[in-house]
């Protein structure tokens, strides 16, 4: 009793012992999955992110910014998914599968061969199927990505869609992608699914025929049964490993559309990269020169022709023209967001395409008309100019860009969040941590693209003063859309479809009344907006052009 007592008790702690390593073992492959799986995707986001850096401006403007965004999201969780199905089944099931077929042909390797033929028609269902999922699986992360990505811009443009009561139009429209990537989806399943029906014909086919010869080996043959059950056994235990393997290959086809997309991605070209032996730019004064420039988006039709010109340094040069003359394409091309087709943009004697991008950009302040608030605090955005900037030198740029005021009285002052690209503020106050944030930049070239033209009186009021401070001392080039903003600037540049029409001072263009200047002053006189006026005002009194409001008030005093 006392020996069976021990043995009992062994058995017991022996069970108990393999569920413990049962346990321990499935925790750790679990916990080892998700750490590879999650480096792996780590790995890809910043190899993707790194990658999106270094394409051209020209890749982001053809590609909505959500969709790209769920496109790569849904790829890298497509591979992370690849990844575990792949590990899980080959050390579950594969393991097994090889086991039992040795089994099988231990048994009786004559009906071992027998059995396995069933395997290339099942390759077959397998490959044919993968084809079909890979097709539609395509399809389906394109309408997922599209369908996220109109999802995301109705909620940034929620004051929009709300103003023109939009919903019940992109409720329509959400709605036909939500449908099309449900029927995707429904297709992908029906298609894989396939497989199993399949997979049973065949296993059934095989262990029919297992058990038909057997019996006529044991009535006719008179041999004995006993082997030809265990290797039935195994053979009915083996299909379960296989099926799954099988069904595995299948699905896997999904995850591999994501990985090939994602490959897609990182084998795009950088539009432009620093040339072979380029240095870094040494820029001081800040003198740009524009040499028989010419630049097209598309092919045989340029934006920009033969187009020569120098910006003196330290002074202001204003670029003017209707839309479509080339006047953003000139700061972009500045900036080397493109590349010319012919011709050269110099900067203090150096050939930009020959300096590295980094070092000339560095040296360059930036003012957009829209400008571009990223989530954080305040602080964090003024800090974007240069990272380095001290806590005293923001607050100084702010003062600068006439912006510490309004951001004091923000309930947490500079740390005070700004919500998703600058919500919370309004459009002049946005502007305004934009130009504090190229005060704190430093840098001696300054462009300022149309930077008042969506603001209303007293908004460009301040932005202008604003400005007075941060061209001080920097070339600055100024795209113009209000004329009256570059009344005083030392060169006037005028573009006409992409060419250099005309070229001087305020005064000396407007001395022609046929000019194509004097034409844009009277054009934008007619439709009210007080140009002439304020053109007229500052040339009488040799003053600085004021902003439009207080502009107005002085030529009904002097009246």
């Amino acid at each position: 009793y006392e020996r069976r007592g021990d043995l009992i008790f062994a058995i017991c702690l022996g069970i108990m012992g393999s569920f413990v390593l049962r346990g321990l073992a499935t925790y750790g492959q679990a916990v080892t999955l998700a750490r590879i799986g999650n480096n792996l995707v780590a790995r890809y986001q910043r190899r993707i992110f790194d990658h999106l850096m270094k394409l051209g401006v020209g890749f982001f403007t053809d590609t909505r910014s959500g969709q790209l965004a769920a496109r790569v999201n849904e790829n890298i969780n497509g591979i992370r998914d690849l990844l575990s199905m792949t590990l899980t089944s080959i050390a579950r099931d594969g393991v097994s599968l090889i086991g039992l077929i040795g089994v099988m042909i231990y048994q009786d390797p004559l009906l071992s061969l027998s059995s396995l033929l069933i395997g290339p028609p099942l390759i077959w269902a397998v490959v044919y199927l993968q084809r079909r999922v890979r097709r539609i699986s395509r399809e389906s992360v394109q309408i997922n990505s599209r369908l996220i990505g109109a999802m995301q811009e109705a909620t940034q443009g929620i004051a929009i869609v709300k103003a023109f009561t939009m919903e019940d139009e992109l409720a329509r429209r959400i709605g036909g992608l939500s449908e099309s990537a449900e029927q995707r989806g429904n297709k992908i399943a029906r298609v894989s699914e396939r497989l199993t029906p399949i997979s049973d014909l065949l296993a059934g086919l095989a262990v029919t025929g297992v058990i038909a010869y057997s019996g006529y080996r044991a009535l006719v043959l008179g041999q004995p049964p006993g082997a030809v059950f265990s290797f039935i056994t195994a053979l009915i235990l083996a299909y379960d490993p296989a099926r799954r393997l099988a069904r595995m290959q299948v699905g896997m086809e999904r995850s591999l559309v994501n990985a090939r997309m994602i490959y897609e991605l990182l084998d795009l070209e950088p539009q432009q990269g620093d040339a072979p032996g380029a240095v870094e730019a040494r820029i001081a004064s800040g003198e740009v020169r524009f040499n028989d420039v010419t630049f097209s988006y598309a092919k045989d039709m340029p934006v920009l022709r033969n187009l020569s010109f120098t910006a003196a340094a330290g002074k202001v040069t204003a670029i003017v023209g209707a839309s479509g003359a080339g006047k953003s394409t000139l700061v972009a091309l500045l900036q080397r967001f493109y590349d010319v087709d012919q011709g050269s943009i110099v900067v203090d004697g150096q050939d930009i395409s020959k300096v590295t991008k980094q070092s000339l950009r560095s040296s360059i302040a930036y003012v957009s008309q829209a400008p571009y608030l990223f989530e954080g605090t305040i602080r964090d955005n003024i800090r974007y100019g240069r990272l380095s900037a001290s806590d005293a030198e923001i607050e100084l740029a702010a003062a600068q860009a006439a912006a510490d005021e309004f951001i004091r009285q923000q309930p947490q002052g500079y740390d005070t969040p700004v919500g998703e690209n600058g919500v919370t503020l309004s459009g002049g106050q946005r502007q305004r941590v934009s130009i504090a944030r190229a005060i704190v930049r430093q840098a001696p070239i300054l462009l300022l693209d149309e930077a008042t033209s969506a603001l209303d009186n007293e908004a460009e009021a301040r932005v202008q003063e604003a400005l007075t401070h941060v061209m001080e001392g920097r070339t600055t080039i100024v795209i113009a859309h209000r004329l009256s903003t570059v009344v005083n600037a030392d060169h006037i540049i005028v573009l006409e479809e992409g060419r250099l029409v005309e070229q001087g001072t305020h005064a000396a263009l407007m001395a022609d009344p046929h000019s194509v200047y004097a034409r844009f002053h009277r054009v934008q006189g007619k439709k009210g907006l007080g140009l002439v006026d304020d053109a007229k005002a500052s040339q009488t009194s040799g003053q600085t052009p004021l902003p439009r409001t207080r502009a107005k008030k002085a030529v009904r005093r002097s009246a």
